[in-house]
C-alpha cells in the first residue's frame, strides 16, 4: 500500500509539473494586444519601430497602407483609359478618368454603360451576350460600354457607381439621367425601352429649366 501510495504521490507530482511549465511557456509566448509583431511590420513594409510607436489597431495599420494605393493609379496594369477600339460595339472603359472623357465625348447619342464582374458575378456573366446584342442592334440609338469591376483602376469609385452588380446608367450631354439607373438582368428590348424612356425623362427636364 505505501509502494501504491508513493507512485501516486510521483504521478501527481509530475502532472502538476508539467502544467505548471506549460503555464509558464504560455503566458511567456502570449503577445499583448497592443503589439504588432515583426513579422506583420514586414508584411506591411513598414519599419519596425514605426509600428511599435504608433499605437493603432491592425486595422488602422492596414487601412493606412491601402489609401496611398488606392490614391495612386498603377499605369502599368492599366495603361489604357479606354479601350482603342470597341469589342463587338462595346467600349471598354478602365480608368475613373476614361469613363469622364468617355462620356463627355459622345454627346451625339446617349450613352449605356454596364457596370459588372464577370469572374465573381454569375448575372454578369449571364448577361454579357445580351449586352452584346443590343449594341450591334441598338447602336443607332446609343453607345455601349461596360466597366468590369476586376479592370478598373478605382474600386471605391466603382463600389460608389454600383454598390449592386451588374448595373447600368445611362447619360445624355455628358450628364447621367438619374431616372434610369437601375440594376439586374436585361433584354434587348427592355434596354431600347430604357434609351428612350432617358432620353424623354432628359427632354422633360430640359424643358422644366428653361433649357
Amino acid at each position: 500500500m505505501a509502494g501504491l501510495h508513493t507512485k501516486k504521490t510521483v504521478i501527481v507530482a509530475y502532472t502538476v509539473g508539467f502544467v505548471m511549465i506549460m503555464g509558464c511557456l504560455i503566458i511567456k509566448q502570449k503577445p499583448q494586444a497592443t503589439e504588432i509583431s515583426e513579422q506583420l511590420a514586414t508584411e506591411l513594409d513598414l519599419p519596425v519601430e514605426e509600428v511599435k510607436e504608433q499605437s493603432k489597431t491592425f486595422e488602422q495599420v492596414v487601412e493606412q497602407r491601402l489609401k496611398p494605393k488606392r490614391a495612386v493609379k498603377n499605369r502599368s496594369r492599366f495603361p489604357l483609359d479606354i479601350a482603342e477600339a470597341p469589342e463587338q460595339g462595346v467600349y471598354h472603359i478602365y480608368t475613373a478618368q476614361g469613363l469622364e472623357d468617355f462620356i463627355s465625348s459622345h454627346t451625339d447619342k446617349p450613352v449605356v454603360v454596364k457596370f459588372a464582374n464577370k469572374k465573381a458575378c454569375s448575372p454578369c456573366k449571364a448577361l454579357e451576350p445580351t449586352y452584346l446584342l443590343s449594341a450591334k442592334f441598338l447602336a443607332h440609338k446609343a453607345y455601349f460600354a461596360q466597366i468590369d469591376e476586376g479592370e478598373f483602376d478605382d474600386l471605391d469609385y466603382f463600389a460608389e457607381l454600383a454598390p449592386i452588380i451588374p448595373a447600368f446608367k445611362i447619360y445624355i450631354d455628358g450628364e447621367v439621367v438619374a431616372a434610369k439607373e437601375f440594376q439586374g438582368l436585361r433584354s434587348r428590348t427592355h434596354l431600347k425601352e430604357e434609351i428612350e424612356d432617358a432620353q424623354q425623362e432628359h427632354l422633360r427636364k430640359k424643358a422644366a429649366s428653361g433649357g
